[in-house]
């Protein structure tokens, strides 16, 4: 009978994995990181070269929909950790924390009775509440609340039977728990809503649009949105 050696090593020279055909299933963040979604799982990549899949992180129990990287308005980019939310047609999302290559869930926010298609996050400062928006199949969009790491839905938006393609959350001047929520919904115009903890009001709709809003994007110059 031969010998066979038990000195082997395997080294990964290359993972690769198809990206899920949803609107909003990659994301990029302002650093060396890209997201996006692989079947149940988030995939976590370099943009240098040899821009490879570093990691893959599995939580759900069903297709990934969207990820989106969580906007941090005053991170210290030394010492603050990250965070990216998943959402699937398992109904959940999931909140992910960690740095470089480590990540772990930080909490699953429950509550939508319908796949959950869109997604988006912002937090203010490292010591602040972490806000999430979700919009689902269900023809909800939710607001929630997050607590170290007690998930809240703090707030729900009932389109009837329309419903929600892409969000936008954006934090006003000087109020740690006061937002502007955009919606784009289906009926081809942005919905504005004012938000905090306690009350939330739709402040204007923006018309124009011939079909779906797909994407949104707010640019704060000096007093003014655009």
């Amino acid at each position: 009978m031969a010998n066979v050696s038990t000195d082997i090593k395997i080294d990964v020279d290359y993972i690769s994995a198809a990206c899920n055909c949803c609107p909003h299933s990659l994301d990029w963040q302002n650093g060396p990181r890209l997201i996006y979604g692989v079947t149940n799982s988030v995939a976590l990549c370099s943009d240098t070269p040899p821009f490879s899949v570093r990691k893959t992180f599995s939580g759900h129990q069903g297709r990934l929909n969207c990820v989106k990287w969580l906007r941090q308005e005053q991170r210290d980019s030394n010492s603050d950790f990250y965070y990216f939310l998943s959402a699937s047609v398992d109904k959940t999302i999931s909140l992910w924390k960690g740095k470089d290559e480590d990540y772990t869930k930080y909490t699953s926010l429950v509550g939508h009775q319908n796949s959950v298609t869109t997604v988006v996050g912002y937090q203010q400062s490292s010591n602040d509440d972490i806000y999430v928006a979700s919009g689902s199949a269900d023809s909800t969009v939710k607001i929630w609340c997050i607590t170290d790491p007690l998930a809240n839905c703090i707030h729900t938006i009932d389109f009837k039977n329309g419903f929600a393609i892409t969000l936008e959350l954006v934090p006003l001047d000087n109020h740690k728990n006061l937002f502007l929520l955009f919606v784009a919904t289906d009926k081809n115009n942005v919905q504005i809503y004012q938000v905090s903890n306690s009350v939330i009001e739709q402040v204007f709709v923006l018309s124009g649009h011939e079909d779906w809003i797909r994407s949104i994007t707010i640019q704060k110059l000096k007093s003014t949105f655009v």
